[in-house]
């Protein structure tokens, strides 16, 4: 993933922001989830490289490390997202209905 990240930042221009999305590490809900956290993406190490590669470049937070924008899943806060200091930059990610790939008879639209 880290020479596909280098090339998609080298490759292409100016990039601008970058979503990274994650699985859980085995200590939240390993029954469940089963996946890796940042120790096994080696997420300081990534995102030190992807801020070397691109200063600027917007960073979301699902590295499992702070980013500049925070990407709550299937909720939209009623008051917005607060951070020390201030308000939070956020990006809110929904489904159009309860299939996040395409499925020709999922009609529980939102």
């Amino acid at each position: 993933m880290t020479g596909q990240v280098r090339e998609l930042l080298t490759g292409f221009g100016k990039i601008a922001y970058i979503f990274f999305d994650f699985s859980y590490g085995s200590n939240l809900h390993p029954e469940i989830w089963g996946g890796k956290g940042r120790d096994a993406w080696r997420s300081e190490e990534l995102l030190g490289m992807v801020r070397e590669l691109q200063p600027g470049i917007v960073v979301n937070d699902r590295l499992d490390l702070p980013g500049d924008v925070t990407t709550p899943e299937q909720y939209q806060p009623a008051n917005g997202i607060s951070l020390t200091g201030g308000q939070a930059l956020w990006e809110a990610n929904h489904t159009f209905n309860g299939s996040w790939g395409y499925d020709r008879d999922n009609y529980d639209w939102k």
